[in-house]
């Protein structure tokens, strides 16, 4: 039986370690391969998954009684986290509760989540009618929100909902709603409201740098999946005028109110709108699951 102590001491040694190797090798793939948007996606969602697989293989290691612990010769995660963890343990455990007590007043101070459900119908029927030409008008929730920050995104596993702001609305013609609204139905075909769930693994991995970058890479290309996607449906100069009129709206927003846009997050503008613009892009056909096992292979020596 592995105690308390060797459960919870090597967490930290092992996100850190194998994020960074999960890291560098993600980007080396993406180097070397001209790899389409959706799989580079899935390959920072593989980052941000492979360490909790490694720390339980860990924990299952550990369960068949290593016999590298007390040698103190050995440099392994295990027989690192045996010797320090008297120190490892608190400082883990402190570190999770801190940090989750932060990350729930965030989300409670959230300005979407203050926000009230606007009952103007008109705004329902707008983007209900544009979604109706694609078959989408009865198959997803549509929630007007009552704020003046331009935003739009889709929530929710079971019964998905389409999110927008009265600011999104009010800034955007139609023509330019009507390409913002092909990327938000582009993100529920490629499921994307489920994949958002590694969410919640970089935060059990807040304290690695490593989490945080491919969870970045991970949103920049969704972002980019779904504006390839939207293509098929509405004009790309039109989505490219669309997110540069948010972000100049979010932008103003921010000097003046300190908060910024849903729609562009951490995506970048410039690499967004070249995409859009760019053509004859050829991918390579590397399947994801063959990209993922390469990652797998990388965390197999840690333990």
């Amino acid at each position: 039986m592995v105690s308390f102590n060797l459960m919870v001491a090597p967490y930290i040694l092992y996100v850190l370690v194998s994020g960074a190797l999960l890291y560098g090798g993600a980007q080396v793939l993406s180097r070397l391969l001209p790899l389409p948007p959706r799989t580079k996606m899935l390959l920072y969602a593989g980052v941000l998954i492979l360490p909790v697989v490694t720390y339980t293989y860990y924990l299952r290691h550990m369960s068949a009684d290593c016999d590298m612990l007390a040698n103190p010769e050995a440099l392994r995660i295990c027989s690192l986290a045996y010797r320090y963890s008297d120190i490892l343990t608190p400082l883990t455990l402190l570190l999770l509760v801190v940090y989750a007590l932060w990350r729930a007043w965030q989300v409670l101070a959230s300005p979407v989540r203050r926000s009230r459900i606007s009952t103007d119908s008109a705004l329902v029927t707008r983007v209900r009618s544009i979604l109706q030409e694609w078959g989408y008008h009865d198959k997803v929730a549509i929630g007007i929100i009552d704020s003046h920050y331009p935003t739009a995104f889709v929530r929710g596993f079971f019964r998905p909902e389409l999110v927008l702001s009265r600011g999104m609305l009010d800034l955007l013609p139609d023509e330019a709603l009507r390409s913002v609204l092909a990327h938000e139905v582009s993100h529920l075909e490629g499921g994307d409201n489920v994949y958002n769930l590694v969410l919640l693994l970089r935060e059990v991995a807040f304290f690695s740098p490593f989490a945080h970058l491919a969870y970045q890479g991970y949103t920049e290309e969704c972002e980019l999946a779904a504006d390839m996607a939207a293509g098929k449906r509405s004009d790309k100069l039109a989505l490219a005028s669309a997110i540069l009129k948010v972000t100049q709206r979010g932008q103003e927003l921010y000097r003046f109110a300190w908060q910024h846009s849903y729609l562009v997050g951490r995506a970048s503008v410039s690499l967004r709108v070249h995409s859009l613009l760019r053509e004859g892009q050829v991918y390579s056909a590397l399947p994801p699951w063959l990209a993922l096992s390469l990652l797998a292979t990388l965390v197999l020596a840690l333990c």
